[in-house]
């Protein structure tokens, strides 16, 4: 086993492991490992690194370290294994845990359990600190405001949204940059980050003077909430659910002849012809574009739902199932959802599919003046949870479920920017680590 500074970079190399260390920018550092040969460079939603002068040096064979700023960071081989220390300004703030049998063999194993192919069950380990605080992680369905002493599934579902950044009471924040299915734990005992399957372990540790430098450092990472216009801090009306063009205007009119604040209107679900048709169905709308126009000149801004789930029925079925658009399954039928009819789901990880259903979107309501969207079930809302038979453009979905409301908004906020809009609004049933760039409201 070898442990090497170059240029920037400690390299870790055993004969089961390969682990890279480098910082992103100031005060971040980056870590990747991997019991396979080499690294991916897949990045997820991580944005480039912010080029920043660091200290990176080998002190002996068994010792090197990186200084970056407030953040220092200590490679250590011990018994045959590599511990990673933090450091903010002297103060340890994160200390991995290499532990496990003697035999180093088995401690590989731990840490990285093959599932198949080039993947592995990967669980990375930190000591516990009895006086530390974590908060974070998206939205949880608990009470848990402080997750110190927690434990929490690593997935998406109706009411859950799953983003794997914490910030800690310590003085930093952690990003485990990994969209697999997996778990973390908060323990007395130690802190883990487990991916059920993935190529690789990959976490960045960023700090900063205070939390809102730290706070900062992560939208380096993963992008800035852009500025929205001023009616999206008004009030929005809302109704499960307005099943006509007339319900809804009559509403609209409603507030202001009592001269009652109204800034947006929603039309909810089920005002298309057939789930995966992203249209209004003439029937109970025959005009969308006067009602945009009436609701514009009472200053109600217009809010459409917009599903992902699609049938056998939709118009749009048949090529998007021809053109690999759709998720499909690894075993069995294609069926993810049982509502109002069997529902499949489109794939916005693949290319493809963010600009098929974005020229739909646009022709069927930005042309009506639409700009604004509800993104529903886009966690994707399936049953069972058998994350493992899913199959995206990206990968199998226990290894990459994580990120599919991430491109399910990149598909809406693309599209708004191609056609010149400097706003874009998105409210968002589920989101992951980088939705904030794309407008996205949970």
């Amino acid at each position: 086993m070898s442990l090497n500074a170059e240029g920037n970079k400690i390299i870790y190399q055993s004969k089961d492991e390969l682990m890279v260390i480098e910082p992103y920018g100031e005060n971040i550092i980056r870590v990747r490992s991997t019991k396979n040969r080499t690294l991916s460079v897949e990045n997820y939603t991580l944005l480039p690194p912010i080029i920043h002068s660091a200290i990176c040096k080998k002190l002996d064979d068994n010792n090197a370290f990186i200084q970056n700023s407030l953040l220092k960071v200590e490679a250590k081989i011990k018994d045959g294994k590599c511990v990673l220390t933090f450091y903010k300004k002297g103060m340890e703030i994160l200390k991995s845990i290499e532990d496990g049998p003697q035999r180093l063999k088995d401690m590989i194993q731990e840490k990285y359990k093959h599932v198949g192919g080039n993947n592995y069950k990967i669980k990375i380990k930190f000591e516990a600190n009895d006086n530390e605080h974590i908060y974070g992680l998206g939205q949880e369905r608990g009470n848990c405001f402080d997750k110190k002493n927690s434990s929490y599934e690593m997935l998406q579902c109706n009411t859950k949204s799953t983003i794997p950044v914490v910030y800690s009471s310590l003085g930093y924040g952690f990003f485990w940059n990994n969209p697999a299915i997996g778990r973390c734990e908060f323990t007395r005992k130690q802190t883990v980050w487990i991916a059920d399957s993935s190529y690789q372990a990959d976490y960045l540790v960023f700090t900063g003077e205070t939390p809102k430098e730290i706070m900062y450092n992560y939208s380096l990472l993963t992008g800035f909430a852009p500025m929205m216009p001023e009616w999206v801090t008004g009030f929005w009306q809302s109704k499960l659910r307005y099943e006509s063009q007339d319900d809804l205007l009559e509403v609209a009119k409603n507030y202001k002849e009592r001269n009652l604040p109204i800034d947006a209107i929603v039309i909810d679900y089920f005002h298309w012809s057939e789930q995966g048709d992203w249209n209004f169905d003439s029937n109970y709308w025959p005009n969308p574009k006067k009602m945009c126009d009436e609701l514009k000149q009472m200053n109600i801004e217009p809010v459409v739902s917009v599903w992902p789930t699609i049938n056998t029925k939709s118009e749009n079925f048949n090529h998007m199932s021809d053109e690999g658009m759709l998720i499909s399954t690894e075993n069995g039928q294609n069926v993810l959802l049982d509502y109002y009819g069997q529902q499949m789901y489109i794939d916005p990880t693949n290319p493809k599919t963010r600009e098929y259903q974005w020229e739909q979107i646009k022709q069927s309501y930005y042309s009506y003046g639409i700009k604004s969207y509800w993104l529903d079930a886009t966690e994707p809302e399936i049953y069972p949870q058998q994350f493992d038979n899913l199959h995206y453009y990206i990968g199998n979905g226990e290894q990459v479920s994580l990120i599919y409301p991430y491109f399910n908004q990149k598909t809406f906020y693309d599209g708004l920017k191609s056609c010149g809009e400097k706003y874009s609004v998105l409210l968002t049933r589920c989101a992951y680590a980088g939705s904030q760039k794309f407008g996205s409201i949970v």
